[in-house]
């Protein structure tokens, strides 16, 4: 499961999107893997499989918001296209 993040990271890095990816690679760690793990530890009788399900649960939180980045990127990619005239040239002299 980590590993497709991993493969969506190098995507946005391409892009020139590394902010996204640091955001998101903090977001993933503090805001979902370290909570997941807090409130698995408090289930009575929690176990380390309880505890490491904080893993997968940050992956597919950062999965999805990687899905959501690229629809925003994607949708405002097409908006900016869509606001630029094309001017298309054509010569009426011939050589």
């Amino acid at each position: 499961m980590r590993y497709s993040s991993f493969v969506e990271d190098w995507k946005f890095n391409g892009c020139g999107k590394t902010v996204f990816v640091m955001v998101q690679g903090v977001v993933g760690a503090f805001c979902v893997r370290i909570p997941a793990v807090y409130l698995m530890s408090q289930i009575d009788g929690a176990s380390l499989f309880h505890i490491g399900l904080g893993t997968p649960i940050s992956s597919v939180a950062q999965i999805i918001l990687c899905i959501l980045a690229y629809r925003f990127y994607k949708k405002k990619s097409e908006s900016k296209s869509r606001g630029i005239p094309i001017k298309v040239f054509v010569s009426t002299k011939q050589n």
